[in-house]
């Protein structure tokens, strides 16, 4: 398995600025939303590659299938998104390169499973 990459939680929670009705909000994330660390392997025993974020706090998860080859892991009480398997075997991936960018589709399927997360889950 791979090692975790710290990642910046200063950049990744930037606080956005919004004028509503002439109130100046500004708006981040709880730090314990904000994944404090990152790392991508191929897991032997799932035949999977998986993508894990790790938080300042766990949880156990739960699995939600996205599409044919995607599932995410949601933490079952907060929504957070603790993984991505990815299966590359039924793709019939030769190689699996981790890098920043994400896909359209992993995207989608990310914001999809968030929505449905109830308000109560996503409060700090």
């Amino acid at each position: 398995m791979s090692e975790w990459v710290r990642l910046d939680s200063e950049k990744l929670n930037t606080p956005q600025q919004e004028a509503i009705r002439g109130v100046n909000i500004t708006v981040r994330m709880s730090p314990y939303d904000v994944p404090e660390a990152v790392r991508g392997y191929y897991d032997e025993d799932q035949e999977r590659f998986v993508i894990e974020f790790r938080y300042i706090g766990e949880e156990p998860f739960r699995r939600k299938q996205k599409g044919k080859h995607i599932t995410l892991r949601v933490g079952r009480h907060s929504g957070r998104l603790y993984g991505i398997e990815v299966d590359v075997k039924a793709m019939k991936a030769q190689s699996v390169d981790l890098i920043l960018e994400v896909s359209d589709a992993v995207l989608q399927a990310i914001d999809d499973s968030l929505a449905h997360v109830p308000p109560k889950a996503l409060a700090p």
